[in-house]
Formats: C-alpha cells, sequence, structure tokens
C-alpha cells in the first residue's frame, strides 16, 4: 500500500497501553455503520472486530478474530507481500498511511475503501500492535456489482461444468467471478483463485497474438477493456491466441465481452467469455501446410531435391529442425536438411556422410525404420540423444543443439519403409504432443507417395530411352536391306520390261509393282519408328532453307498418284499464289505425305482436295477429303503417339503419322489444326510461320 502520510489525532496516533486489549475481543464493538476500526496484533492478526466491520467485510466476529489482515486484502495483493510491506512501513514511519484501494469480503468480491493504518505505541515507546480503519466508499448498501457477483457464485454449478472460459471484472478492473476453465487457463486450479485479482497481473505470464499471428502488447487488450468499461459497449468475437512464456504452450481463443449496467446507466461490470479453439484452428493449420506439402512434393519429379525444399517450408513453422534420412543400399544417409544455422546443418550432414556400407543405423531411427510406425518423444532427454546420434561427435553436436522435443515419422514407398522423417524443437521451446504427431505422420505419408511416384517415373523413362534406343538401332537396321532390296526390285523391273512380253511380261511386271508398293509402306513404317526416337530425343534437326511450299505440295501429289487411282479417289491441289519461306523441305514433304495418306486411307474414294494459302505472316496447307470422318472426343487424341480414331483392324499403321506431322509443325513453331464431324469427312490445315521461330511444344 502507498504510504501517505495522514496521521490521525494525538490519541489515535499514541493511544495508551489501555487502549490495546490484552486479549483479543470477541464482543462486536460498535461504530460508524460504514467505517470499521480493526485492532492488529503487531504480527497482524486481528484482535477486536467492530459492527461496521462485521457489516463491511461479511465476517463473523468470531471468524475474522485470530485471523491474519490478509483476509482483508485482494489476492493479488497478498501475492505482492502488500499486506507485510503495509505494517513494516506504517511502523517503522511511525505514522499513518492512507490509501483509496480494493478491500475484499468474505465471498471473494473486491469494493473501493478508504483505507488508513497507523501503530499503536505504549507510553514507554514499545509496539503495541496496529489500528486500521476502513470505509466503504461505495455506500451501505450492496451494489449492484456485488449482487450480480453473488448470483454469479451461486451459479457457479453450472458454470463450473462449461466448456468456455467465464471472467467477470468489475469497473475498476478486478476479477470478481471465474470459473474453472478460466481458472486453469492462468494457471490455477479453481475459479476463486482468480477473485480479487487484477487481469494486467494474471496476464504478465503471457504473450498475445492476433489472428494473424502478429504479437500484440497486452495492453492493447487491456485499453479495448478500459474502453468498454467507459463507453458501456460491446464487442464482437475476436480471434487471439496466448502463448504460455513458462511452457511455451499455444492457444487459440474466440473472445466475446459484454457489459452490464446499473438500472441509472451507469457500468457495473465486464464478462468475458472465451472458447477455446485451439483444436479447430490447428486443424485448419494443418489443412493448409499438407496442401502446401502436396503442392511442393508434386512440384518436382527429383525426390533429392523435392525433399529438400520440403524440409526448407517445415522450418520454422512446423520444426526448429527438419531433415529426411534415407537408407540407400544399406547405407544411411541425411539427405535433406534444414535449419537457421547453415553451419549447422552442415556439420551434421557431415557427420552421416561418414557413414559407410554396413554402418550402424541409429537406434531411433532404427526403430522407426523396422516399425514403419511414428514416434514421438514430448520430452527429449540425454538417452533418447544418444539413440539418434551416429557416433560420438555427432552425440556432441545434438547436446549443442539441445533438442526439445522430437518427432519420426516414417517414410514409405512401395509398402516398404525406406527413409524417416525428423522434426524437432529447439530455440521455440514448443513441446510436440498427439496432434503433431499425426500431421508429421501424414507428411511423411505423402512424401513416401510422392517419392513413389518420382522413381514410377524414374523407370517409366528409363524404359521409353532404351524403347527409343531399340527403335533407334532397329530402324537403322531395318533400312539397309530396305534399301538393297528396293534397287533389286527396282532393278527386276527394268530388266523384265525390256526381255519379257505379252502376257507373263505383265503378270511379272504387276506382282513385282506390289512388291515395290509394299517395301516402301515397310520403308516408311521403318522411317517412322526412327523419327519417333529422334523426335523423343529431341535430335528432330531442322536443315532449313528457302522453299515455295506449293513445290513441296505438288511433289507430294504426283507421288500419291498411283494410290489414289487405286482406290478410287481424285486428288487436286490448288494454291493463292506464292508460299515462299524459310523451311526443312523434306520434312515438310513427310508432314503433307502424312496428311495427304490420311486422306486417301479414310476417305473411302471421296476426292482429296489440297490448297496452299498465303496469308498476311503465315503459310497454310489445308487437306480436305469427304471420308469416315472423326469423332469429337478424339479430335485432340489422334495427335499422341501410337493413337487411332478407327480400329487397326480395319485400318493399317502404327499411329504415328499425326503425331510425328505435329511434332514437325512445332519444330518449325507451327502446328496441325483438324475439324471433322463424324461421318463427314476431315480437314487437316498445317500452319507455318513466315519467319523463324523458336520451336513451339505444347505440353501433353
Amino acid at each position: 500500500m502507498p504510504a501517505v502520510a495522514m496521521p490521525f489525532s494525538e490519541a489515535e496516533a499514541r493511544p495508551s497501553a489501555s487502549a490495546a486489549p490484552a486479549s483479543p475481543v470477541r464482543t462486536p464493538q460498535k461504530g460508524a455503520r460504514d467505517c470499521a476500526s480493526i485492532i492488529l496484533e503487531p504480527d497482524g492478526r486481528i484482535a477486536s472486530w467492530d459492527l461496521a466491520a462485521q457489516r463491511i467485510f461479511g465476517l463473523d466476529v468470531d471468524d475474522a478474530i485470530g485471523e491474519s489482515f490478509t483476509c482483508l486484502y485482494p489476492p493479488d495483493a497478498v501475492e505482492h507481500g502488500d499486506p507485510a510491506r503495509d505494517l513494516v512501513t506504517a511502523l517503522d514511519e511511525g505514522s499513518t498511511l492512507s490509501d483509496e484501494t480494493h478491500r475484499r469480503r468474505k465471498e471473494g468480491t473486491l469494493f473501493r475503501a478508504s483505507v488508513h493504518l497507523a501503530p499503536i505505541f505504549n507510553r514507554d515507546g514499545s509496539h503495541l500492535g496496529f489500528v486500521q480503519r476502513v470505509r466503504n466508499t461505495e455506500g451501505n448498501a450492496p451494489a449492484t456489482a456485488r449482487g450480480y457477483a453473488e448470483m454469479l457464485a451461486k451459479a457457479d454449478l453450472v458454470l463450473r461444468s462449461v466448456y468456455d472460459s467465464i471472467l467477470v471484472q468489475d469497473a475498476s478492473g478486478t476479477v470478481v467471478y471465474a470459473n474453472d476453465v478460466s481458472a486453469r487457463t492462468f494457471g490455477f486450479a479453481h475459479g476463486p483463485a482468480l477473485i480479487g485479482r487484477q487481469l494486467e497481473h494474471l496476464a504478465a505470464a503471457f504473450d498475445l497474438f492476433d489472428e494473424q499471428g502478429k504479437a500484440l502488447d497486452f495492453s492493447r487488450l487491456l485499453s479495448v477493456r478500459d474502453e468498454m468499461l467507459a463507453s458501456g459497449a460491446s464487442l464482437d468475437a475476436a480471434l487471439y491466441c496466448t502463448r504460455d512464456r513458462a511452457t511455451n504452450e499455444s492457444r487459440w481463443w474466440l473472445m466475446r465481452f459484454k457489459t452490464l449496467n446499473d438500472e441509472r446507466g451507469r457500468l457495473e461490470l465486464l464478462i468475458s467469455v472465451g472458447t477455446d479453439v485451439t483444436e479447430t484452428v490447428r486443424s485448419k493449420e494443418a489443412a493448409r501446410y499438407l496442401s502446401e506439402t502436396t503442392r511442393l512434393l508434386a512440384a518436382s519429379l527429383d525426390y533429392t531435391t523435392t525433399l529438400r525444399t520440403l524440409v526448407e517450408a517445415l522450418v520454422p513453422r512446423v520444426a526448429d529442425w527438419a531433415s529426411v534420412v534415407f537408407v540407400e543400399e544399406g547405407i544411411p544417409r541425411q539427405v535433406a536438411a534444414a535449419h537457421d544455422d547453415v553451419e549447422l546443418v552442415a556439420r551434421s550432414s557431415d557427420a552421416w556422410a561418414r557413414l559407410g556400407r554396413g554402418s550402424r543405423v541409429p537406434d531411433a531411427v532404427e526403430t522407426v525404420l523396422r516399425s514403419g510406425q511414428p514416434q514421438l518423444h514430448a520430452n527429449v532427454g540425454t538417452e533418447m540423444l544418444a539413440s539418434f546420434a551416429t557416433n560420438e561427435a555427432h552425440l556432441a553436436l545434438l547436446r549443442r543443439v539441445r533438442t526439445r522435443s522430437l518427432i519420426l515419422a516414417p517414410i514409405i514407398v512401395s509398402g516398404r519403409t525406406d527413409g524417416v522423417l525428423v522434426l524437432s524443437t529447439v530455440e521455440s521451446k514448443r513441446q510436440y504432443d498427439r496432434t503433431d504427431l499425426e500431421l508429421a505422420a501424414e507428411i511423411g505419408r505423402r512424401a513416401g507417395t510422392a517419392i513413389e511416384h518420382a522413381r514410377l517415373y524414374r523407370d517409366a523413362q528409363q524404359a521409353v530411352r532404351l524403347r527409343d534406343e531399340f527403335l533407334s538401332v532397329a530402324a537403322h537396321e531395318l533400312r539397309t536391306p530396305l534399301a538393297a532390296l528396293t534397287l533389286q526390285l527396282q532393278s527386276l523391273r527394268t530388266r523384265i520390261a525390256d526381255v519379257a512380253v505379252g502376257r507373263d511380261g505383265e503378270r511379272f511386271q504387276g506382282r513385282i509393282d506390289k512388291t515395290l508398293r509394299q517395301s516402301s509402306r515397310l520403308t516408311r513404317l521403318v522411317d517412322g519408328l526412327l523419327d519417333v526416337s529422334q523426335v523423343a530425343g529431341g535430335r528432330l534437326d531442322l536443315h532449313r532453307q528457302k522453299v515455295d511450299l506449293r513445290t513441296v505440295v505438288s511433289a507430294v501429289c504426283n507421288r500419291f498418284e498411283e494410290d489414289a487411282k487405286r482406290v478410287g479417289s481424285e486428288v487436286s491441289f490448288s494454291s493463292s499464289g506464292p508460299c515462299v519461306g524459310e523451311w526443312d523441305a523434306d520434312r515438310l514433304d513427310q508432314v503433307v505425305s502424312n496428311l495427304l495418306s490420311n486422306a486417301l486411307k479414310y476417305g473411302q474414294g471421296s476426292p482429296v482436295s489440297i490448297r496452299c494459302t498465303a496469308e498476311e505472316d503465315t503459310i497454310s496447307v489445308t487437306v480436305t477429303d469427304r471420308g469416315i470422318g472423326i469423332a469429337e472426343h478424339d479430335l485432340e487424341r489422334i495427335f499422341g503417339r501410337f493413337e487411332r480414331a478407327v480400329s487397326e483392324h480395319n485400318y493399317g499403321g502404327l499411329g504415328l503419322g499425326l503425331w510425328i506431322a505435329q511434332e514437325i509443325a512445332h519444330a518449325h513453331g507451327g502446328r496441325v489444326d483438324v475439324e471433322s464431324v463424324a461421318g463427314q469427312g476431315a480437314t487437316f490445315r498445317l500452319v507455318l510461320p513466315l519467319t523463324e521461330q523458336t520451336a513451339s511444344r505444347p505440353s501433353s
């Protein structure tokens, strides 16, 4: 209590020895109705108790005599040692101490009071005790706040069973009611322990954050409270996070504030109701983390890079330290690690790198690898650290880090535990719980799935490379005998034309022509396989030169003249004028050949028209037939490798022609489009830029 000199009268300041009773007075003494005079022993025990004290404090004389006068102080004042300090100050100064402060009633409610404390001395100067006068400055009748507090005390049995925190303060900001949930929030077992305390003192042990996680000064929340106390307004729900500085435990609260006024409109009470929404907030955070984790894991098919990105994303939001340990070919390896201290990460990686084949896997890691179950170590001790160390040097490093809490989650790939995700807290002093374990286990599971997909992709890529290599070798090996066979057939055809006459000559000539056509078809198939390997391997080289596309198309039409007659189709060619550009003539010949070959194959003997058109910055070649057409759902698929819109039993080919045509067009910076309706034919359009452009390859 602040020392303010306000002496009583001389008789009051230094009463005679008879002023202090030789034994406690248990008969209520008369006095002013709203001003109690209380005699205290030198040690602060109550020696006399008048009727005014009984009315003001609600404490019977039998209950008061012999009790320490600390029972009249608010709990927080007792906690801070105010009663003993007041006695010492009054005695040392030998004068009256006065203050406008709070005192506590029997049921725990507080009231404003004017308090005067003075020492009592004998005539010989010996100390006999103290006299304390307490005047209730709120009046004798119970205030509205007191009435509310009494009602809350009666309803405590019900309020104690609710899950929300309920805290009631009077106009001075002093707690007049608190349920058990509220008390546990501040580290007390039961609500009455908070009564009489100031929220400022209770909140000193916590850090406060807003909904976005931004640190708040607790005085800001108190200023909002004070504004409400002054205005009598209520406050809608607001989300806050509190973090206990001692345990580092964080809790999220949805707070609602309501004011109550008396019949004259004066503020009496502020009711604060807090709903613990920690689990809800953490569930949302976990869902957000998992969503981001999935995105990161899907960003790359190089799982080593992916794991490094993952652990860096987990620090510091989920852990102070994050790493991934994999056992590859019997050797444990730390393939990724993240921490604010780069040097620490390097030293840890070096410790793991020193392990060779047959090295002992740390017990903690081995347990997870063997069981496939996540492990939670809420409080890490020396024994646990030793079980995670690879050697003495690594153990010394772990001791330096001072790991507080640890989680090891399995990374399961194709049904086998191949790795372990390690999460630990250090600087934050956060302690992991079962919720954190479940989150880590799910992250590990998703990491395992991503690694499995990456490995499958890698295996598929390897299989594709092997296939392309085989196709390339096979195509080269087949082209040589096919070329020789074609030359022999052409030579034989010439000789038969010179020597054979009559029907035999025509018969032999027809068979050789048929064989030559099959040889040409086989050569085109082999060339197609060779193109597959070249395109897939990025080896499709272009030899650009100035070309008039009309010349290329005309040559293709002439070459397919006999094929067109054989299927009963008439091929017509037209152009709008010169169609000159810098292109690879042989590759464009191949594109037009594939488009015309398809038109003749699926045109069912209908006319086929080809037209070259020069536009402002592009040249286009349009090939149109009136055959079977293409279903709408197949229009995009037919440009895929080995794809076709019809059964291979009815129409031959490998399904490579349109894919190769599109790839060649992309290499020129152009494209091949198609428009078709099933049963009404199809129109394919090759579009090429007049100027050389970078190859454009849309994703498959």
